[in-house]
């Protein structure tokens, strides 16, 4: 096999990038060193790639920022995505090397609140009950029909959905308690509060207006009991439900979903003030390993970087697992590296360092 260009990482053709507190600085912007660093790597024959626990309209903005071209792995690796539209027959995904897979079977009974063809009977983050882009655009097509945001410039390629029942108990649970639900969908966001959009934005420290616009165009609210109802009767079922708020509030209410529902659903963290839901086996980790396995890309090509909870997995499994500087004890334990932390542009430090070999100049 052929090594690709590069320094003294030039075994490495996958770099994986987790965004909030990775690629982006503390005040959630890309600096221009981090976005050379990208550029320059992507040059030198390594491709660079999304992981992230934002939804796919979300991760798909910064995707745009740093000039990618590949896929993405979004939503903590349930979804797994190409740029580009799907109406042009698949173009997009076959030019980022990926193929979309076809559809298990039509997405009406989905539509009618089952999960049949989809979680039903399935192990929760295998493929085998995974949907495809066809699948995908169908429901979108669906969810325009019905009051719900179109599909976007994007061709959703695989998802690991999160079993229906399972998730309406769960977000009605949640919403009881009184806090903040957001409930992702392969390609929008449900949320149980209005406004939604501000604080969710606020969330998640992005003052980027362009951000704001488009992901406002893919949220939808349903206010207190209801959402927990849309989520029995969407097109499609979702892929990962977040409770907001504050620590000392969530702490009792993370170890009430443990103790309900065990080893039915995967409790993770991406920042403060929030807990993650995903069916067992659904990680980033799990999302990567899928996309290097369609691009034939080995584990030991590839480099994962990432600063929380939910980024181990990935640093585990990743030929080099990466943490940032500003990481938690926890989660450099279990990578293999640190780099410098997102306010010292860590991810350009580690791209020239490692993987090419040479300082900005190089």
């Amino acid at each position: 096999m052929t090594s690709p260009p590069g320094g003294p990482g030039r075994r490495y053709r996958l770099l994986a990038l987790d965004l909030d507190g990775t690629v982006l600085d503390p005040r959630g912007l890309i600096t221009p060193r981090v976005r050379q660093a990208v550029a320059r790597a992507r040059a030198a024959g390594i491709r660079v790639v999304l992981a992230t626990g934002r939804v796919l309209p979300s991760a798909w903005v910064y995707a745009r920022q740093l000039g990618l071209e590949g896929p993405l792995v979004v939503s903590d690796g349930a979804v797994l995505a190409a740029l580009g539209d799907p109406g042009d027959g698949g173009t997009a995904a076959v030019d980022a090397g990926v193929a979309p897979r076809r559809a298990p079977g039509p997405v009406a009974g989905r539509a009618a609140g089952t999960t049949a063809g989809v979680a039903g009977g399935t192990i929760p983050g295998s493929t085998a009950g995974s949907t495809s882009g066809t699948a995908s655009a169908e429901a979108g097509a669906a969810a325009a029909g019905s009051g719900l945001p179109r599909r976007g410039p994007w061709t959703v390629l695989d998802v690991q959905p999160f079993p229906r029942d399972l998730a309406e108990a769960v977000t009605a649970e949640l919403v009881a308690a009184g806090c903040p639900v957001v409930v992702q969908f392969p390609q929008f966001l449900a949320s149980s509060r209005r406004p939604p959009v501000g604080t969710l934005i606020r969330s998640l420290a992005v003052p980027y207006l362009r951000h704001y616009w488009v992901l406002r165009r893919y949220v939808v609210v349903h206010p207190g009991a209801e959402l927990a109802r849309f989520v029995a009767r969407a097109p499609e079922p979702p892929v990962k439900i977040s409770a907001l708020g504050q620590g000392a509030v969530l702490r009792p209410l993370e170890e009430r979903i443990l103790q309900r529902y065990g080893r039915a659903l995967r409790l993770t963290h991406s920042g403060p003030g929030s807990f993650d839901l995903l069916p067992p086996g659904t990680h980033k980790a799990a999302g990567l390993q899928r996309l290097a396995a369609r691009l034939g890309i080995g584990r030991e090509q590839v480099v994962a970087v990432g600063d929380n909870d939910n980024d181990c997995e990935m640093l585990r499994w990743a030929g080099l697992g990466v943490a940032m500087g500003n990481a938690d004890p926890a989660v450099r334990e279990c990578a293999g590296r640190v780099t410098a932390s997102n306010a010292e542009d860590g991810v350009a430090r580690l791209i020239e360092e490692v993987l090419l070999g040479g300082g900005p100049g190089a």
